[in-house]
């Protein structure tokens, strides 16, 4: 099982480095002051051993384009704007290291 939390850098054996890098591919305009930014997110997954800092394992991913502009959106109780980047799920590869 996981601990909920490291206390110091001496109880932690590995460290799992993320690194996300969004492009925006269309903004999406509703009226005059409210806008959703569709983005893609290109992801670096590096998990590092502690405190000998040798890689264990690496993933890339990009995601997919969200979803097209919608028509119309209820932008009432959004705020000015809203940026849509499809999920990045790294859970399962990350398992795979569990021990």
């Amino acid at each position: 099982m996981f601990p909920d939390s490291a206390l110091s850098l001496e109880e932690v054996g590995a460290l799992l480095c993320v690194s996300v890098d969004y492009t925006d591919t269309e903004t999406c305009t509703y009226g005059s002051s409210f806008y959703v930014i569709r983005a893609t997110a290109e992801v670096s997954v590096k998990l590092v051993s502690w405190p000998d800092k040798h890689i264990i394992a690496e993933t890339h991913t990009v995601t997919g384009t969200p979803k097209t502009c919608a028509p119309v959106l209820n932008t009432s109780q959004l705020g000015d704007h809203l940026v849509e980047v499809n999920n990045v799920d790294i859970w399962k590869w990350f398992l795979k290291y569990k021990r």
